[in-house]
């Protein structure tokens, strides 16, 4: 039986006044089952006391310490699971190796978020092992880490004495992280109010905005940034054939695009007639993603502007020619399912605005189709029958080859 277990029943017959129902051979048997039982509790060794987390001495930034600091290992770490860079980050950090050890940790915070990791790399900050001594980064490591601890963690002797030493550390709190990564460009990290989010990368003009969980460290924002955004020249492209450069130019049928380095620090657009002009900002990095993408908004800007002048003034010319009036003619970026299409009873004309990136003939052989649908709605034989009469076997063909083909441009 229990000790426990005695002593509840032993508190049952005395300080509740229920001796009446427990005979003096029963009480005689549970006051010997107590005694037991208080022995073989005394027997059992004390409980090792779990060793609080020693400070390492202060050392010189530009020196290697002769003593490597000290090292804690989880009592939650599963044996049988091997952890590759979080064991030889462990390595390199025993041997004081610790650049070495420090780009195996950040492998292992980011691959598959190593608590032990964090940690051990929150002590390379503290003490300057490595990199630059900073006490601010190593405590958002340190509450990074302790922010996974349970709440039945968190009262054990280890996480106490955690806590107070990161309560201890008088530094201030990073709220953001601005750094420039390397075939990035500038990277800037800010922590949102809210808990469980996923990370969020958004390219701005100049900079690449990350935002990261409140509880999560802000470097985790930037090694993020180093694995999922692309560098611009191994993956990403302008136009799926090339990038945006100084004199980049497109010369297509119903416009001329050119994009130069401007004399200012802001973007410029201009549109005249059929030329349309951009000036990027005379200090922007084309080696920058987020420059490459500013650029791209830009120019899908200066595109839709010239779409809804140059289809609407196409499709009147063509329904002038073939004699089939319409209503109106809309154009729009977001068109479900379609390119075009002819809204019912109504006679309305709906384009995307990438269709002013087709030739001539082509954007024709569009109108030409849309205004088909007046008198026929579907297409089949009776849709391309109407659709010679109205255009021509050559128009039928273009737009045959439209649809086949699938030639759309790249940019929109």
């Amino acid at each position: 039986m229990n000790f426990y277990t005695v002593f509840e029943k032993l508190r049952g017959i005395f300080h509740f006044n229920d001796r009446k129902s427990v005979n003096l051979e029963t009480e005689n048997a549970l006051l010997e089952a107590y005694n037991a039982a208080l022995a073989q509790e005394t027997k059992k060794p004390a409980p090792t006391p779990t060793p609080p987390i020693r400070k390492a001495p202060t050392v010189n930034l530009h020196t290697t310490p002769s003593v490597c600091p000290p090292m804690y290992v989880d009592d939650d770490r599963d044996p049988h699971i091997k952890y590759p860079y979080e064991d030889e980050g462990v390595e390199h950090y025993r041997k004081q190796e610790y650049k070495e050890a420090i780009d195996c940790f950040v492998h292992a915070i980011v691959d598959y978020c190593s608590l032990r990791s964090m940690r051990l790399l929150g002590n390379c900050y503290e003490y300057g092992y490595g990199v630059e001594q900073d006490l601010a980064m190593a405590k958002d490591l340190y509450e990074d880490y302790y922010s996974y601890a349970s709440f039945s963690q968190r009262k054990e002797p280890f996480y106490i004495q955690f806590r107070k030493n990161i309560d201890s550390m008088n530094v201030p709190v990073y709220h953001e992280l601005r750094k420039c990564v390397e075939g990035i460009g500038n990277v800037r990290v800010v922590k949102s109010p809210h808990c469980y989010m996923a990370t969020q990368v958004r390219y701005n003009q100049n900079e690449i905005l990350v935002t990261v969980d409140k509880r999560r460290a802000l470097l985790e924002g930037v090694w993020y940034a180093e694995k999922h955004i692309p560098q611009l020249n191994r993956e990403w492209t302008a136009d799926g054939k090339n990038r945006f450069y100084d004199g980049y130019t497109i010369n297509a049928d119903h416009y001329r695009l050119q994009v130069k380095r401007g004399t200012t620090n802001r973007y410029i657009s201009k549109i005249d007639g059929r030329e349309l002009l951009l000036l990027f900002p005379k200090d922007a990095c084309l080696d920058y993603i987020y420059v490459q993408v500013s650029i791209l908004k830009k120019v899908k800007q200066l595109l839709d502007e010239q779409a809804k002048i140059v289809i609407p003034e196409v499709l009147q010319r063509v329904s002038q020619r073939i004699n089939v009036p319409y209503n109106t003619c809309k154009v729009s970026r977001v068109l479900a399912g379609c390119a075009a299409c002819n809204r019912g009873k109504q006679n309305d004309i709906y384009f995307r605005t990438y269709c002013v990136q087709l030739t001539a003939e082509k954007l024709e052989a569009l109108c030409i189709h849309e205004l088909t649908h007046n008198f026929v709605s579907g297409h089949g034989t009776d849709f391309k029958e109407k659709m010679i009469q109205l255009g021509g076997e050559e128009m039928l063909e273009l737009d045959k080859r439209l649809w086949k083909d699938q030639q759309w441009p790249w940019i929109l």
